[in-house]
């Protein structure tokens, strides 16, 4: 997601989805190839008067959360902390949930930016952790 200043005093609601060929040398997150190809350009899902409101449309129409969003020169850092905690698997699978919970209980669970992923990537599957032995 991005909210771009379109020149004339609004601004435009972008979605972006391309393909996470990164590892932890690549942060460079304009460089990802679009999912879609030709789709370079993000999809512009709304133009609006300020920024208040982008940041409204926003988390209406996609998952976007305010206390998430970064600057451009600080998505990439983001990134890579992500990729360093480690990408949760998919699918989540029982067992993969519980070596994940197991990794956060003890000294091996990161620092709280990491911890945030698993618990927030956890979070998102309620039907892994609750189903029957």
């Amino acid at each position: 997601m991005a909210i771009e200043p379109c020149g004339n005093g609004r601004y435009t609601v972008v979605l972006y989805l391309s393909w996470d060929v990164g590892g932890e040398r690549f942060g460079d997150l304009l460089e990802s190839p679009p999912l879609v190809p030709d789709a370079d350009d993000g999809e512009v899902l709304a133009e609006v008067d300020d920024a208040v409101e982008a940041l409204e449309v926003a988390e209406r129409l996609t998952d976007a959360v305010r206390e998430r969003w970064a600057n451009f020169g600080v998505a990439a850092e983001d990134h890579f902390d992500y990729v360093r905690s480690g990408r949760l698997p998919d699918p989540l699978t029982k067992d993969a949930a519980i070596d994940i919970v197991r990794t956060l209980l003890t000294a091996e669970g990161g620092d709280e930016r990491s911890i945030n992923w698993c618990l927030e990537g956890l979070d998102g599957e309620p039907d892994v952790c609750t189903s029957a032995t």
